[in-house]
């Protein structure tokens, strides 16, 4: 034995092996872990008169065509301008352009504001 050690005692039979409590589950309880894990709502929609007339809403169409994001919008002179990236197949974002309105639900394509390719030489394509 190392000097210092604290000696052990021997077990010489191991200890007793202890049954499991059966175990019951309610099925109020069994209901709140498959809603909390599977991203369910699992509200009864007669108890919620406004979370039932949420549902019937259809989400507006996105105001642009194409792939794009990251809108950054300025009004000038009763216009909106919005300036959103877009994105060719493997990110090779290239061009951006500018879309305006004066009502926020028509748009109008303005055309391409920049072209990395021709006037940003030194950039990388990878935007």
């Amino acid at each position: 034995m190392a000097i210092g050690a604290i000696p052990l005692p021997l077990i010489s039979t191991p200890p007793p092996i202890v049954e499991a409590m059966p175990l019951t589950i309610r099925p109020s309880s069994l209901l709140l872990v498959v809603c909390a894990t599977s991203g369910v709502a699992c509200a009864n929609g007669d108890e919620d008169p406004e979370l039932q007339y949420e549902m019937t809403i259809e989400p507006p169409k996105p105001i642009l065509d194409g792939y794009t994001a990251d809108p950054h919008v300025v009004m000038y002179d009763g216009t909106y301008y919005v300036y959103p990236t877009s994105d060719k197949g493997d990110w090779q974002t290239t061009d951006f352009s500018v879309w305006s309105s004066t009502d926020l639900v028509h748009w109008k394509n303005d055309g391409m504001i920049l072209d990395v390719t021709r006037e940003l030489k030194w950039a990388k394509l990878r935007a």
